[in-house]
């Protein structure tokens, strides 16, 4: 009996099915007994199975049950591989090294049951490795960090990198990444201490930035005792970032404004604000907030080069801004914009109460039409507003037919359908 002889490319389009669809377990288990058929399918199957590989330790939760109360326990369990299992890996197995393209650190600020300089002797072989990931379950980062990440520093290739729970991070660590192009930092405090870094190495030049959770943002506007600034974002064209205090706002804003030149090549632009209402809450200081200009900071410099922007914002039913302050923004930007997609979502916190509360807010809703049906926005290809609302389906009903009476129906002909309920 003969059976069909299938082209490479196609064994290969197989092979990249199975990798990309089902439970990753299974995928794993199914690449791994391909591996074994032929030298060609060992070759393609390695190249999902080491891809990307996670070592170290994870924190799990787990109740234990005590004579008269629950208590919540912290249990630390070693994921697979340990840190030691991937040493001994990239040492028994040079083979698989190629193969190796992002490496994720989880909670090993320490060396635990590995030599001190064991991980720092093994990472340096990642010839090709593209993406560092640190998690750190909100610990401090350590001097074993700052010289385990130090001899990554010649590795070419390594222009991701990912921090995420880490605080008391000291900002000349980030020379240790001379070739950084995308940066994220999740969940993250910058040492608070530090003096201006003497570094000789040229500033890293970021072209892709997000930023969720991280306290002294302004830190990271630092400038080196040459006076140029660490963290170079004059060529920035992807920016996401999420603030949740009036303090960050105005820290966000700092970071931008505080570079060599000004930052105007941004392509696309991620904004989430979880303050509940940025446009008219009094701040600390007993002034009145007003984000208006930092919208008018971020998003009109890069008015010339932005495609794509989405925002997202927290709001409560007495509000008098749905939009959180960005139309006076979209209005100065309607006259000069190449602007293609535009995305808003608005989560409302409170449900309505009655017919008369979305009144008083519901009229301003119509603003971002008035404004969306002028002339300028002749590249506008994709128009999207969401509404989210925590209430019934009454009162998801309710404020939709509000919305619907008020606004203009023109937008609905023109963008196709603009709003969504959830």
């Amino acid at each position: 009996m003969s059976y069909p002889v299938l082209p490479y490319d196609i064994l290969i389009d197989i092979i990249d099915i199975i990798a990309e669809t089902g439970p990753l377990d299974l995928s794993m288990q199914t690449l791994k007994a391909i591996s074994s058929l032929s030298k060609f399918c060992n070759h393609h199957c390695r190249k999902h199975i080491f891809k990307s590989i996670d070592a170290g330790y994870a924190k799990e939760k787990e109740f234990m049950y005590y004579e008269t109360a629950y208590t919540l326990k912290l249990v630390i369990t070693p994921i697979q591989p340990r840190v030691a299992s991937f040493i001994k890996l990239v040492k028994e197995h040079p083979g698989v090294i190629p193969y190796i393209q992002r490496f994720c650190l989880v909670h090993f600020d320490y060396p635990y049951g590995v030599e001190e300089n064991a991980l720092s002797s093994a990472l340096p072989k990642l010839s090709n490795l593209s993406s560092l990931e640190i998690r750190l379950n909100n610990n401090a980062w350590t001097g074993y960090l700052s010289r385990t990440v130090q001899s990554l520093c010649t590795l070419p290739n390594l222009t991701h990198l990912r921090l995420d729970n880490i605080f008391n991070f000291p900002i000349g660590a980030f020379t240790s990444f001379p070739h950084l192009k995308a940066l994220e930092l999740l969940s993250f405090d910058l040492k608070a201490d530090e003096l201006a870094p003497r570094i000789s190495t040229p500033p890293l030049k970021i072209t892709t930035l997000l930023i969720d959770d991280v306290n002294r943002i302004d830190f990271l506007a630092r400038q080196r005792v040459d006076g140029k600034n660490v963290l170079d974002l004059t060529e920035l064209k992807n920016l996401s970032f999420a603030v949740n205090s009036h303090l960050k706002i105005q820290d966000m804003s700092f970071l931008l404004r505080n570079q060599m030149s000004q930052v105007q090549g941004v392509e696309e632009m991620k904004i989430t604000i979880t303050v509940y209402d940025p446009a008219s809450t009094s701040s600390l200081s007993g002034f009145e907030f007003d984000i208006k200009p930092h919208f008018d900071l971020w998003i009109l410099p890069n008015r010339r080069a932005l495609k794509r922007l989405h925002l997202t914002s927290l709001i409560t039913q007495t509000m008098g801004d749905p939009y959180s302050g960005i139309c006076q923004t979209l209005e100065k930007l309607e006259t000069d914009n190449i602007l293609e997609e535009l995305t808003i979502t608005v989560n409302v916190a409170a449900p309505p109460i009655g017919q008369v509360r979305i009144r008083r807010t519901g009229t301003k809703w119509k603003a971002l039409f008035d404004i969306l049906m002028k002339p300028g926005w002749e590249k506008l290809k994709v128009l999207s507003l969401v509404v989210k609302l925590n209430g019934t389906d009454r009162d998801v009903s309710q404020l939709g037919d509000f919305i619907d009476s008020t606004c203009t129906h023109a937008g609905r002909r023109i963008y196709g359908e603009w709003l969504i309920y959830h």
